[in-house]
């Protein structure tokens, strides 16, 4: 997968998980214990998107660097 394909599937499950919470909330802005644990998921699958991401920019720069002559 590239960085561009991880970035929009980032993107795609903050939207998700902006809309979730949206959805989800109760009139005083709290949700309940079985909606906040599929947000955490949510939360969870975004910074490991993030890691990948990172990581992966990383290589290509090491990459890059190690193809100068």
């Amino acid at each position: 997968m590239t960085v561009k394909d991880l970035i929009e599937k980032r993107a795609k499950v903050w939207d998700a998980a902006k809309s979730f919470v949206d959805t989800h909330e109760k009139e005083n802005g709290v949700l309940s214990a079985e909606d906040t644990a599929t947000y955490d998921r949510m939360e969870k699958e975004i910074e490991d998107l993030t890691a990948a991401i990172d990581r992966q920019q990383r290589a290509e720069a090491r990459e890059a660097e190690f193809n100068m002559p």
